[in-house]
């Protein structure tokens, strides 16, 4: 057997500016007596393991109450090579005074516990944008449109895409993994054979004691224009509205849904919580994104995002109808469920920026992708915008 998990957060990863970026960190952190050492605190992955990391805990001590130690001042954090490059004895039975006499101060006396004067500063939370979108062979350059799209001032930003034919299971070339970091793009391995859509519902759920400021749920169809810059300005707004961005310039057209299968009918129960299934119902088609704020997101509530991605893993690949007819209604339903009505009106709708918008030297190639199989909840359409295996990456 094999045991394969995945860690959201291993390493602290090592880059050419890290030195630079740490330290400037460290001395503003050091002035609200904020003492930011360990695996992740200090981000040093060369000093980052257990011993490692409590040394820095012992060095900062040492800092803190005498000054520094017989190796100097915080020398697992200052001075990785030194530490490195020898066995470093502890003595961990100290006297607090012969110590603090190793460390005389300039005037001569012996150092002192430091006394800290200032008041505690109490930092702030910052604002968090996300996108959340499946993804096989399509381009993302629209990663870069959303990155543009969040405000510049202390607000994070992160994208979530779940790879339903195995990028986020193998190394991939060096530009694709560049484009990747400074889009703050995570690929996150999807299962096979599941549904696209429950990827999106499924992290909802999964994140929902978390969740962002402002969520954006795209489809993967959405080239680089489909995030208008218009968007920044109605998301920040006090008390925004939930907004959706069509795939073209008209609004997108109602979509008829037909319930009169059980199966459609349960999922159909599950997404919009009700014991009754009408005959048919109105959806929402031809949307590249839909973006709405955290509150419409929990006023869904927990325990029926998490009924919903049940319902559609629940489907198997030989179920009539198939896994992409159900897909096809829970996307359909989405914008409902975050409070767009269907038919969409005119004031919950961004115009998407169709023009295609330049794209950074490291957006991801074509042959950067893998050559393998897609599922077969892509072969079927998948809510992807069409039937047929989506076209490669731009």
């Amino acid at each position: 057997s094999v045991w394969s998990p995945r860690l959201e957060y291993g390493y602290p990863v090592p880059y050419v500016e890290r030195n630079m970026h740490m330290h400037k960190a460290d001395h503003a952190l050091r002035q609200m007596h904020i003492w930011s050492r360990g695996r992740f605190g200090s981000w040093k992955y060369e000093v980052a393991n257990q011993d490692h990391s409590c040394m820095l805990g012992v060095d900062a001590i040492d800092a803190m109450l005498f000054g520094g130690n017989d190796d100097g001042i915080e020398a697992t954090f200052n001075s990785p090579s030194y530490v490195n490059n020898r066995y470093r004895k502890y003595d961990r039975v100290q006297d607090p005074a012969k110590l603090a006499a190793k460390r005389a101060r300039t005037d001569g006396a012996p150092r002192q516990h430091t006394r800290f004067e200032k008041p505690w500063v109490e930092l702030k939370t910052l604002a968090t944008w996300a996108a959340v979108t499946w993804h096989c062979h399509e381009s993302d350059a629209w990663a870069s449109a959303f990155k543009a799209a969040v405000p510049d001032t202390r607000t994070k930003y992160f994208v979530y895409s779940y790879e339903r034919c195995g990028m986020g299971d193998i190394k991939r070339p060096a530009t694709d993994m560049l484009y990747e970091g400074l889009h703050h793009l995570d690929r996150i391995p999807k299962a096979a054979g599941s549904t696209n859509a429950s990827a999106v519902v499924g992290h909802i759920a999964a994140k929902f004691a978390s969740l962002p400021e402002v969520l954006l749920v795209v489809r993967p169809g959405a080239q680089t224009g489909h995030v208008p810059k218009a968007l920044r300005d109605r998301m920040a707004a006090t008390n925004p509205a939930p907004l959706l961005v069509p795939e073209a310039a008209a609004a997108p057209a109602p979509e008829a849904l037909d319930l009169s299968s059980a199966p459609l009918c349960a999922t159909y129960k599950a997404a919009m919580g009700v014991s009754e299934c009408p005959a048919s119902a109105v959806g929402t088609g031809a949307w590249a994104l839909v973006a709405a704020p955290r509150s419409a997101f929990e006023a869904v509530g927990k325990d029926r995002w998490a009924a919903i991605a049940a319902a559609l893993d629940s489907v198997g690949a030989a179920a009539s109808p198939p896994p992409a007819a159900h897909e096809k209604l829970v996307l359909s339903l989405l914008p409902q469920l975050l409070g767009i009505p269907a038919p969409v009106t005119a004031d919950r709708i961004l115009a998407p920026e169709l023009a295609a918008a330049p794209v950074p030297a490291v957006a991801p190639t074509a042959a950067s992708v893998p050559a393998v199989q897609p599922t077969q909840a892509a072969v079927a359409g998948g809510g992807v915008g069409g039937p047929g295996i989506p076209p490669p990456r731009q």
